[in-house]
């Protein structure tokens, strides 16, 4: 079996999103300028189509070596986000904007249905849909940027401890 044809809708629009956030990096560092489009420009190499589902790193390229090279090198690339609506939970970190963004987000589909339905929306469904956004707003007061410091250090930390594994599954 190809190793396109084993992933899911899912998993390939996931690819697309990381695919696309990198090539939007790409071009924002033609307009910054200076050191960051001359990094971006090295890694925005030939991509490895032939990857299969749940591959690490989430993006690899063929890259040349050095601009006086034609030698090429894999370069791997690891996507993830920051959430800096985030709370340490237990041994780990928790994202309570994701929460009550999958909230709202049912809440949404809901009144839409209603909506498309009934033509109008219920007074339940708005009272939940206004409740929710003032707990994101409440959460977004309540979360400064030492929370975001710490959630990068988390999951870069986390990461970092990944290169190993992903050098040998690429090997």
């Amino acid at each position: 079996m190809n190793a396109m044809d084993s992933k899911s809708e899912n998993d390939a629009n996931k690819e697309k999103r990381e695919q696309d956030c990198f090539y939007q990096a790409v071009a924002l560092s033609h307009k910054r300028g200076g050191k960051t489009e001359e990094i971006l420009a090295h890694l925005n190499g030939t991509p490895v189509e032939t990857r299969d589902k749940n591959d690490r790193p989430d993006l690899t390229f063929w890259c040349q070596k050095s601009k006086h090279s034609s030698e090429s090198v894999l370069v791997g690339i690891e996507h993830f986000e920051i959430n800096q609506l985030s709370k340490k939970h237990k041994s780990s970190t928790k994202s309570t904007g994701r929460e009550i963004e999958s909230r709202l987000l049912r809440i949404y589909d809901k009144g839409h249905n209603e909506l498309k339905k009934n033509d109008h929306v219920s007074d339940d469904n708005i009272v939940s849909l206004l409740g929710e956004s003032v707990a994101l707003t409440k959460e977004m007061c309540l979360r400064r940027y030492d929370t975001f410091l710490h959630t990068f250090k988390a999951v870069l930390d986390s990461h970092c401890a990944s290169a190993g594994i992903y050098r040998h599954e690429r090997g």
